[in-house]
């Protein structure tokens, strides 16, 4: 006897199938953000790059001609870059983790995205210190979830990427 399929099962997801789930994503993160909660660096890095691999999968406008990455090598991809601290961070590592060549990987991640696959990590890590500095995290928190080595090296990194030191941004844009 075949077992029985849910009843969800086949059904495409609806746009509030999604919107559901990034609300969820976005309640955990600041969930985990509350002042009384005692919680790991490593936990909110998590929820962040789920909430990323959400966004990107769902809303990512990636280039699909000839010569870029698949959809899948490019979400394994992102993940690998996202998930690993840019003071450790190896393009070549990231190439072999989707089973390309360095140089392969790099033109063709470049050409999926519009930037290099080390440009683009710092954007999306410089995104996550927007969202978290909105919520009153300390800065050497901030540094441990998104990657950074420490607070001055976010500092140096949003400066560039913004043109404002983190909280010169929060006063421009509360």
């Amino acid at each position: 006897m075949k077992p029985k399929a849910p009843p969800f099962a086949g059904v495409p997801a609806t746009d509030l199938d999604h919107e559901a789930i990034l609300l969820a994503l976005v309640h955990a993160v600041l969930a985990a953000l509350e002042p009384p909660h005692a919680t790991s660096p490593l936990f909110i890095q998590q929820l962040l790059l789920a909430l990323q691999t959400h966004l990107l999968a769902r809303y990512g406008a990636a280039h699909t001609g000839q010569g870029g990455l698949s959809p899948q090598q490019l979400l394994r991809a992102q993940q690998y870059l996202l998930g690993h601290p840019l003071q450790s961070l190896y393009v070549a590592q990231a190439a072999q983790h989707c089973g390309l060549s360095h140089g392969y990987f790099s033109k063709a991640f470049k050409l999926s995205m519009g930037l290099s696959p080390l440009q683009w990590t710092l954007q999306s890590r410089i995104y996550q210190v927007a969202v978290l500095l909105r919520c009153d995290t300390p800065l050497a928190d901030i540094a441990a979830a998104c990657g950074f080595a420490d607070p001055r090296h976010v500092v140096r990194c949003f400066r560039r990427a913004m043109g404002l030191t983190p909280r010169a941004w929060l006063r421009e844009y509360p």
